[in-house]
């Protein structure tokens, strides 16, 4: 009766690799279970614009509701089929919570193959010290839903990279054509994934098998969100007449006074233009750059400064223990998509932080990562790459807690919820 317990022979490796993993899993849920138990209950919805996302969900029951063709219909259509069931407030709140479980779980999957176990913990340990995670798990629209999608996408793309294979490949098409499909900035996941399988092509069959398997993937979710807008008739605006309305706006509310001009000085044509080089590197587009980059930055929802030009390059250093161009370019992949669709979108036209979200995942890796990096061949100087890497990832939660996100008390930050117009 109090023989000690025996794993069965064939288990034991099984759960010795589980073991191996517990630090970063119990983090996640530390995390998780700190970023819920801040969140109030609500019975009311909150977030921007929800009520175009309810009322383009009672579309695909009622067919003389009003859709707007800005929205894609992953979401309205998920919200309408589970709102059906427990009402459109409920279900939303259902979608949100779990959608930002997901997203602590897959980050923590990204740091995992990209940094190890105890720089993934810390990943994870980071999300609820972020106000926009936080208050991104009450939101009753689209945004909570696609920061999954891409945490998705992202993870599935990395162990491609790491673990190839056609089944990997084909469902990390399906997922980034997925999260794409959700949201345009999920247009990232795409070449992402198709990126990391050229790198874990080691042979000219997989350098052909591979990307092609992920295509298809991806041409797999496309046509299933066309199926869907066929089938109901959902209205859908070009992305482009999307983009160029978006910066009438802007510049219609600079133009009217409504913006801070002290801020946008620079910005003196307010004739709109579709998307070009050149409105993207003008002095406007700058200015652009810097107002979105603070109001971010006030919200507690992007890296500061000091994170973006000091670890970020260090990100790209490949790993010292079997050091390999690869590693370079995956943290080019991971990182860079997100970074270039950031800097395009915020050059032209108000960047939120319910935008930012889809990021999560790559923006809490970023110190882990880089001090991972860092102490593992400052480690390898003295021929201890494991010590150097220890190092670093205390080095890199002494970071996390004093330069960025930062923490006061080991416990989220209590969400700031607004009563305008908008979000209630």
């Amino acid at each position: 009766m109090f023989a000690p317990l025996k794993f069965p022979r064939h288990w034991q490796p099984r759960f010795r690799r589980l073991c191996r993993e517990l630090p970063w899993l119990g983090a996640a849920a530390v995390s998780t279970a700190l970023l819920l138990d801040v969140i109030p209950a609500l019975n009311h919805p909150w977030g921007s614009n929800w009520p175009m996302y309810f009322e383009s969900a009672r579309f695909f029951w009622d067919p003389t509701a009003a859709y707007f063709g800005w929205r894609p219909p992953l979401y309205p259509l998920t919200l309408a089929t589970l709102g059906n069931s427990v009402g459109y407030v409920t279900a939303a709140h259902w979608i949100a919570q779990a959608s930002m479980v997901i997203t602590i779980v897959f980050s923590g999957v990204v740091a995992r193959l990209m940094a190890g176990v105890l720089p993934a913990a810390l990943a994870v340990l980071s999300i609820p010290l972020l106000q926009c995670a936080v208050e991104g798990a009450m939101w009753t629209n689209m945004y909570p839903p696609a920061a999954a999608a891409m945490s998705v996408a992202a993870a599935l793309a990395v162990a491609l990279r790491h673990r190839p294979s056609v089944g990997l490949a084909i469902i990390a098409g399906l997922v980034a054509g997925f999260a794409w499909r959700m949201n345009h900035l999920g247009l990232v996941a795409v070449p992402l994934g198709l990126g990391m399988s050229v790198l874990a092509a080691h042979s000219l069959r997989r350098l052909v098998l591979l990307p092609l398997i992920f295509s298809i993937g991806v041409s797999g979710a496309v046509i299933v969100d066309h199926w869907i807008v066929e089938r109901w008739s959902v209205p859908q605006e070009n992305l482009s007449d999307q983009v160029l309305q978006r910066r009438r706006e802007e510049l219609d509310r600079i133009a009217s006074g409504q913006a801070q001009i002290e801020r946008y000085t620079a910005c003196t044509d307010f004739q709109p233009k579709p998307l070009n080089m050149a409105e993207l590197m003008s002095p406007c587009a700058q200015q652009f750059v810097a107002s979105n980059y603070g109001t971010l930055a006030a919200e507690d929802c992007v890296p500061d400064l000091k994170t973006l030009l000091w670890l970020l390059p260090l990100c790209l250093i490949p790993s010292a223990r079997r050091p390999s161009w690869r590693d370079s370019a995956s943290s080019v992949l991971l990182f860079g998509g997100p970074l270039g669709a950031v800097l395009i979108a915020a050059a032209w036209t108000s960047y939120a932080e319910k935008y930012i979200i889809s990021f999560l995942a790559m923006m809490v890796l970023i110190a882990p990562l880089a001090f991972d990096r860092l102490g593992g061949w400052l480690g390898r100087l003295i021929d201890h790459v494991d010590l150097g890497r220890l190092a670093g990832t205390a080095a890199a939660a002494a970071w996390v807690v004093s330069v960025w996100p930062g923490a006061t008390t080991f416990r989220a930050d209590p969400p700031n919820i607004q009563r305008d117009w908008e979000s209630v």
